[in-house]
């Protein structure tokens, strides 16, 4: 099933964790990364995963960060503040 997933992944922040969701049957790819484009963490999903993951950024410095979603031939980025 092939469809936008701008309006299928989701983010919410919560004492210094933030929860990805995204609902899609596609292979996914997971990118956080500072301003600064270094990649702090890489999640792939296999696909036919619908998943809601919790990911711990608190080794992470206070900041704002991306959240870069890939999934087929879309991707989606979301800004995310780390404090």
């Amino acid at each position: 099933t092939h469809c936008d997933i701008e309006s299928t992944f989701y983010l919410t922040i919560e004492d210094g964790y933030f929860y990805a969701t995204l609902e899609e049957e596609s292979p996914a790819l997971l990118t956080v990364y500072s301003l600064e484009g270094k990649i702090v963490k890489q999640i792939s999903y296999p696909a036919n995963t619908q998943f809601s993951e919790k990911i711990d950024l608190g080794n992470l410095n206070s900041g704002i960060y991306m959240v870069k979603c890939n999934v087929s031939d879309q991707q989606v980025v979301k800004k995310i503040m780390v404090q």
